[in-house]
Formats: structure tokens, C-alpha cells, sequence
């Protein structure tokens, strides 16, 4: 699997994970900000020529805040974007020409700072090019506003200066969290690498564990066995074709070598029955009952079949046929074929 479809499912680091987007402290924020906007225009309404666009300039403002502290993976919708990008210019363009044609202008001005910190948190969720087109729009329509007062145009300039540079800010900011969130997510993709390979290796060594005490279990006795006699009787040599065989079983046959099966193969060995057992499907039935009824219709077939020949096979997956048992005696052959529920699906009488 590679990189990107391993982050894919885990969960992604980004901006808007780091600043806690959506969580109540975010709100919180929020709520400050928008308090704020309040105290600035109520105290300030005395200073503008009409209140009604700098309340409706507020209503514009906290509507468009909204969005930023709303969950979304980065970047920042463009479609909501836009709609920031226009709050900031109608804002600009309510305020601005209610404003005083001479002196100094104060906080009646508020609209600046709020634009700016609308345009600060859309820089760090991922659009700082909409950010600063934003910023650039409201510099335009407030050159519009100086040049038709006739306050000159470096009076914009002043007047929007220090709002550039928390912009700016903002934007160097956002890039160090890009950095630190690829870095994050760099760092997720090597611990679950490194958390698969250890358990890939657990799973590796308990199969050999596994392997081993299977082994052990057959072979020690019988190891036993060779190392205290002096001479080897028939018995004997049968005992060992029989582990011969059952530890190949264990090998091309892993998904049939289970207990029930085993005795009843090792039993029927010792009759005489020429039992093969393949597994072409890498494991068993997909589920512990079709298993179950498997098990139960060879050992069955084992118990039963005193000579000939019986061949056991677990087919690949995604076939109709999962499992077939061929039995071959008395010059009679009967094939018994089971889907992966463990029901028969076809016979065929003696040929």
C-alpha cells in the first residue's frame, strides 16, 4: 500500500487539526471577536456620518466569520472563500464613505482590523492567495474613497500598514504550520510502517513458534525412538512414513491440518488408504461453521474408507466449487464437490 492511501486512512493532520478548529475554544474566539466588532462600532457611531452602514457593515462581517470556524479539511472551500472575499469588500465600501473627509480617523475604522483577521484565518486555512486579492480589494476601494474626499493617496497606505503586516504574519505562520503538519503526517506513516512490520514480524515468529512445537510434537518421539534402538522394526519404519507424511500434510495442505483431520488421515494411513491432501486456496472455508461441516464430512470419508485411494482439496477462492474429496475404491470413484458454505453442490456416481 502506498503513502498517500496508508494516510488516507488515518486521520490527517493538517491547519485546521493543529489551530482546534471546531472545538470550543474556537467558538470561544469567535464569540471575543464578534464582541469586539460590537464595542468598536457602538462606541464609534458618533464618529460616522450614518450608523445604519456601519451596523449593517457589522452584520456583514459576523456573518462571514461564521464560516472560518466551521470543521473542514484544508484547504478552505472556495466557494466559502469567495463569500469572505466579498463580505470584506462591501464592509469596505459601507464604511469608508461615512467616514470624516479631515483628521484623524480612529476606531470608527474598526472594519480594517476586522477585514484583516477574516483574511488572517482564511491565509492560515489554506487560501493565502484569496487572503491577500482580499486585502488588495479593500486597499482599492479605500483609495477609491481617500482620492474622492480628497485626502490623498498615501493616506490608504498609512492607514493600512500595520493591517499588511498582521497579514503577512499570517501568512508566514500558516506556511510553518503546513511544514509542521506534513511533518506530523511524515511521522504518522513511519509509526504505522513501523507498527505493521512489527506485528508482520510477531505474526512471523509466532508461525514459527508454531511450526516449531508441531514439529517438535511429531518428530521428538519417534527421534526418541531411533536414538534407543539398535535395530528398526517394521512398525517402526511405518511410524516414521507416517510422520513423513503427516508433516508434509502440514505443509501443502496447511488450511486441512487441523487435529480431527490429522488422526483420522494418520488412521487411515495405517489401513492402507492412500490419503492426499492439497490446499490451493492458502486456508480454510471462510467461516467456522462451513470449516466445522468440512471437517466432519472428511473425517467422516477417512473413517470409512478402508482401502483405495482418498484425495482431499481445498480449491482457490472466488471458484463454486471450494472444496472436492475424491474417493477412489473397489474400482468405484465418487467426487464430492462443496461451495464455500460447506454444502454439496455436485456428485457424481461411480464411473
Amino acid at each position: 500500500m502506498s503513502a498517500p492511501d496508508r494516510l488516507k486512512e488515518t486521520p490527517a493532520t493538517d491547519i485546521s487539526t493543529l489551530i482546534g478548529i471546531g472545538k470550543p475554544g474556537v467558538w470561544a474566539i469567535l464569540g471575543l471577536f464578534v464582541a469586539g466588532q460590537i464595542a468598536f462600532t457602538l462606541t464609534t457611531l458618533d464618529a460616522v456620518e450614518s450608523p445604519w452602514p456601519s451596523l449593517l457593515a457589522l452584520v456583514v462581517v459576523a456573518v462571514a466569520a461564521l464560516p472560518l470556524a466551521l470543521p473542514h479539511s484544508d484547504p478552505f472551500p472556495l466557494r466559502w472563500s469567495s463569500w469572505i472575499l466579498l463580505a470584506t469588500l462591501v464592509a469596505t465600501a459601507l464604511i469608508s464613505w461615512q467616514l470624516s473627509d479631515e483628521g484623524t480617523i480612529g476606531r470608527e475604522a474598526w472594519h480594517h482590523g476586522a477585514n484583516t483577521w477574516l483574511l488572517f484565518f482564511l491565509a492560515l486555512r489554506g487560501r493565502p492567495g484569496v487572503a491577500w486579492l482580499g486585502f488588495l480589494g479593500m486597499t482599492a476601494v479605500t483609495e477609491v474613497w481617500a482620492l474622492d474626499v480628497g485626502r490623498g493617496a498615501f493616506e490608504p497606505l498609512t492607514m493600512l500598514q500595520t493591517h499588511a503586516g498582521i497579514l503577512l504574519v499570517g501568512t508566514l505562520f500558516a506556511r510553518a504550520l503546513r511544514r509542521a503538519s506534513a511533518r506530523i503526517n511524515s511521522l504518522n506513516l513511519r509509526s504505522i510502517d513501523l507498527a505493521a512490520a512489527a506485528a508482520t514480524a510477531d505474526a512471523e515468529q509466532e508461525i514459527r513458534q508454531e511450526r516449531v512445537a508441531e514439529l517438535a510434537e511429531v518428530a521428538t518421539p519417534l527421534l526418541g525412538r531411533i536414538s534407543r534402538s539398535v535395530m528398526v522394526s517394521d512398525d517402526d519404519r511405518l511410524d516414521y512414513l507416517l510422520a513423513e507424511a503427516t508433516l508434509r500434510d502440514s505443509v501443502r495442505a496447511r488450511g486441512l491440518h487441523l487435529p480431527e483431520i490429522i488422526k483420522a488421515t494418520t488412521a487411515a494411513r495405517k489401513r492402507g488408504v492412500e490419503v492426499t491432501l492439497l490446499d490451493d486456496r492458502g486456508g480454510g472455508l471462510p467461516t467456522e461453521a462451513a470449516m466445522r461441516l468440512l471437517t466432519d464430512r472428511i473425517t467422516e470419508y477417512l473413517r470409512h474408507v478402508d482401502e483405495g485411494r482418498l484425495t482431499i482439496r481445498l480449491a482457490p477462492p472466488g471458484r463454486e466449487v471450494a472444496a472436492s474429496l475424491v474417493v477412489e475404491s473397489r474400482g468405484q470413484s465418487r467426487r464430492i464437490d462443496l461451495n464455500e458454505a460447506g454444502m454439496t453442490i455436485d456428485s457424481s456416481s461411480p464411473g
